[in-house]
């Protein structure tokens, strides 16, 4: 009996040292951990925060079949196309707000080789009269159709327009362009 008494004091001892315990415990303190580091900065695609300009259309219209609109509507399946080809024709993309562009894309549409754009100069400007060169490429070739070509730069300032002047194509009197996207990839990138 002696024994069985003394257990449960014991038992209310320790268990009173317990709660002790845990009522002094600070439960505020807070930590952290790093497990993961932090996620790094993304490209991006900025075609589709801006509004296309181009100064020779399809003769149907911006929104015709052939129109500028499929340049950069996101489908490799559509193309813009221009009868005939101007060597003073440019598109123009004016973003919502000023934006670092060093990259962009180019994809060559369903048929005819011919028409694919072989030289150009890529520009920015942040009122549309002062042009700045970012880009030039000459004698460029698409291998293949629906081809997507990259093509980067350095470019470290924000530009609200950015204009592609088509200077020639492979041969033929009419151009055509299936997608046009710019692209600003991570500053760390470069």
């Amino acid at each position: 009996m002696i024994m069985l008494k003394s257990t449960k004091i014991r038992t209310v001892f320790l268990l009173g040292l317990l709660l002790l315990g845990l009522a002094s415990c600070d439960k505020k303190t807070e930590r952290t951990y790093d497990l993961l580091p932090p996620s790094p900065e993304e490209e991006k695609d900025m075609t589709d925060v801006g509004d296309l300009f181009v100064n020779i259309e399809n003769s149907g219209g911006d929104a015709a079949n052939e129109g500028s609109k499929k340049v950069v509507d996101g489908a490799a399946d559509t193309k813009f196309l221009t009868n005939p080809f101007i060597d003073t024709m440019w598109m123009e993309l004016n973003l919502i707000a000023s934006q670092r562009i060093d990259a962009y894309t180019l994809t060559s549409a369903n048929d005819a080789e011919s028409r694919d754009p072989m030289q150009w100069t890529l520009k920015a400007s942040t009122d549309r009269e002062n042009w700045v060169e970012l880009d030039h490429r000459e004698n460029e070739l698409f291998s293949a159709r629906f081809e997507k070509r990259r093509f980067e730069f350095e470019n470290p300032e924000k530009y609200k327009y950015y204009r592609l002047y088509i200077e020639k194509v492979n041969g033929s009197s009419l151009f055509q362009l299936a997608e046009w996207r710019i692209i600003s990839r991570p500053e760390d990138a470069e």
